[in-house]
């Protein structure tokens, strides 16, 4: 399940590799907080890591529209 505020932009499959570009926008707490706590809740769903041998978050940016904070990020998994 995504945190509120979060969505994905592309998801791909490369070689052995699933990749999610996503945005995080939050304007009661910290972006970047909600980004790792989809990684860790990722990370501890038996059901779902169970296909992967790893699960890396990568780059996080930073942008603003307006007044509002939005944080670019990039999930890297490797397929077993």
């Amino acid at each position: 399940n995504l945190p509120r505020g979060m969505w994905f932009n592309k998801i791909s499959l490369a070689d052995d590799m699933l990749v999610i570009e996503g945005s995080a926008i939050s304007r009661d707490t910290s972006e970047i907080i909600n980004v790792h706590h989809l990684t860790a809740d990722l990370k501890e769903n038996k059901e779902f890591i169970k296909d992967f041998t790893s699960l890396e978050l990568g780059s996080i940016q930073r942008r603003q529209i307006k007044n509002v904070e939005i944080a670019d990020f990039v999930i890297t998994m490797k397929i077993k």
